[in-house]
C-alpha cells in the first residue's frame, strides 16, 4: 500500500538520483581531478580532497558537497562493488526484512517468557516493554507498507550484496530512495516519541501516537506529520542538533 500523502514528504529526503554508467576500464582524471589508488588516499591528508579515490571508501569528516557528489558519480560509472553495498544498507526491503525478524523474535521471547513479564515486573515497566515493541511493529509496517515490499526478501546474503547487480533489476534506484524515505520519517516519529511520550514535557495531546500504526497512517494524511517535522526542525535549529538526535 503507497500513501499518497507520502509523496510530498520526498521533497524533505535528499535522494540519489545518478545514472548508471558502464564501466570502461580505469579513469585517471574525472571532472578535472586525478583519480588515485584508494589504499593511498586518506581523507585528512591536506589536499585529499582535490582528487578521487577510485574506490569506495568511509568519509568520517565533513566532505564538500561538490566533490563527495563527482565521486560518487565516479564511482557509480565505476560499478564499485564497495559503493554498491553502502548503498544496500537503506534498501527497503533489507530494512523491513531485518524489522521483520527482530518482530517475529519479540514476539516470541515475549510468549516465552509472560509469565516473567506478568510476575516480575510492575505494571509501569510492562506499558514501557509494550510500548517498545509496538513501536517496532509500527516502524517494520512502514518500511513493509509505505516503501510497497509486500513481504519481498532479497536473494543476496550480506556478503553478495551489490546495488548494481540488484536482483530487482530497474526497482534498485527506487528501492534505496524508499528506503531512504521511511528512515527520514521514521526518525522524526522516534524523535517525536521520546519528547511527547517518553519523557512528555506537558500536559498536551499529542498530535500523534508512532506506536499506533493506524494513527501514524492518518497522520500522514491528514497533515499532523507535517506538523510533527516542523517542530522536530524548529527543535533542531534551536538546539543545533543532528536530525537523529533526541
Amino acid at each position: 500500500m503507497r500513501l499518497v500523502s507520502v509523496e510530498g514528504l520526498r521533497k524533505r529526503v535528499k535522494r540519489l538520483k545518478k545514472g548508471f554508467g558502464v564501466s570502461e576500464g580505469p579513469i585517471k582524471v574525472w571532472r578535472g581531478k586525478r583519480v588515485v589508488a584508494f589504499e593511498g588516499w586518506n581523507e585528512w591528508k591536506p589536499g585529499a580532497f582535490k582528487v578521487f579515490p577510485d574506490k569506495f571508501v568511509p568519509i568520517f569528516g565533513e566532505a564538500p558537497e561538490d566533490w563527495m557528489d563527482d565521486w560518487i558519480d565516479l564511482l557509480v560509472k565505476l560499478k564499485d562493488p564497495g559503493l554498491g553495498r553502502w548503498r544496500c544498507f537503506d534498501c527497503v526491503i533489507k530494512k523491513a526484512s531485518e524489522l521483520r525478524v527482530e518482530v517475529e523474535e519479540r514476539c516470541r521471547l515475549r510468549e516465552e517468557n509472560k509469565d516473567f513479564y506478568e510476575r516480575e515486573l510492575t505494571p509501569e515497566k510492562r506499558v514501557e516493554f509494550e510500548r517498545q515493541d509496538r513501536l517496532k511493529v509500527a516502524e517494520y509496517m512502514l518500511y513493509n507498507d509505505v516503501g510497497g515490499v509486500e513481504g519481498r526478501v532479497c536473494a543476496f546474503d550480506e556478503e553478495r550484496r551489490d546495488f548494481f547487480k540488484c536482483p530487482f533489476g530497474d526497482e534498485a534506484e527506487v528501492l534505496v530512495e524508499d528506503g531512504r524515505l521511511v528512515e527520514a520519517l521514521w526518525t522524526h516519529l522516534t524523535w517525536y516519541n521520546y519528547h511527547h511520550w517518553k519523557f512528555p514535557e506537558g500536559e498536551e495531546t499529542p498530535l500523534v501516537d508512532p506506536a499506533d500504526y493506524d494513527d501514524v497512517l492518518k497522520a500522514l494524511d491528514d497533515g499532523r506529520f507535517e506538523k510533527v517535522v516542523e517542530e522536530h526542525e524548529a527543535y533542531m535549529k534551536k538546539t543545533k542538533s543532528p536530525m537523529w538526535a533526541l
